[in-house]
């Protein structure tokens, strides 16, 4: 029973990897805005997707600063008790991005109850007129830089 459970879960690991590795995270967003999904939870998968390299590099970086002060912090079981050099620095961290990414949201008003949605602009056909000239009047200073001496 504990080897089907551990295939598993190294089975789960290996295609949540390759699907979020695969997947950018603002084409996950936009499939669950498809499907109706309320925006705070798509917001929350989107967050902790972006927030979990930010804080694979902090724990990288502390590993790295603990190892320069010549505390073994390896991961083996005799270095439990040490382990909490690498994990309260990461923590306090941890916190510090929460605490700023709720002063951004508050500041910006992501509690209303009203959310509006941006508006789109549909392409006009004096808009492919104007885009048209304009891309003729690049060739056209192409062409006669070019031909200058």
């Amino acid at each position: 029973m504990a080897v089907d459970l551990s295939l598993r879960l190294v089975n789960l690991f290996a295609a949540s990897t390759l699907f979020f590795q695969t997947l950018a995270p603002e084409e996950l967003a936009d499939t669950l805005r498809s499907l109706k999904v309320p925006y705070p939870v798509i917001f929350m998968l989107l967050t902790a997707l972006r927030y979990v390299p930010l804080l694979g590099r902090a724990l990288r970086n502390i590993y790295d600063a603990q190892t320069a002060r010549g505390l073994d912090v390896r991961w083996r079981l005799t270095n439990i008790p040490r382990l909490t050099a690498l994990l309260m620095p990461l923590l306090v961290q941890a916190f510090m991005l929460a605490e700023n990414l709720a002063m951004a949201m508050e500041s910006r008003g992501f509690s209303r109850p009203a959310k509006s949605e941006p508006r789109r602009h549909p392409l006009t056909p004096r808009d492919a007129v104007c885009a048209a000239l304009g891309i003729l009047a690049f060739a056209g200073l192409l062409f006669w830089e070019r031909r200058a001496p």
